[in-house]
């Protein structure tokens, strides 16, 4: 899944490579330039499952709220979203 975000609230970080979620994990690629990917680690046929598409939503969704809140991205305040 890719996501445009304003690149001014991207945090610079040591690592733009997160994981969220135990399960199946839900990975993301925060761009210093705006670009947001988000992907699951699928199955032999390489399409995601039911949960793992929701849970994309769900983390898309929680940078989306972030970024029309005008709060940085990065991966403290995006779990802190999650979490709540």
């Amino acid at each position: 899944m890719f996501l445009k975000v304003d690149n001014n609230f991207i945090r610079k970080m040591k690592n733009h490579l997160l994981e969220f979620y135990s399960g199946p994990s839900i990975g993301c690629i925060l761009g210093t330039n705006g670009y947001i990917w988000i992907s699951a680690n699928c199955n032999d046929d390489g399409v995601p499952s039911v949960l793992e598409r929701k849970l994309m939503a769900t983390v898309r969704n929680a940078i989306v709220a972030l970024e029309k809140s005008k709060i940085p991205i990065f991966k403290d305040t995006i779990v802190k979203v999650l979490d709540a």
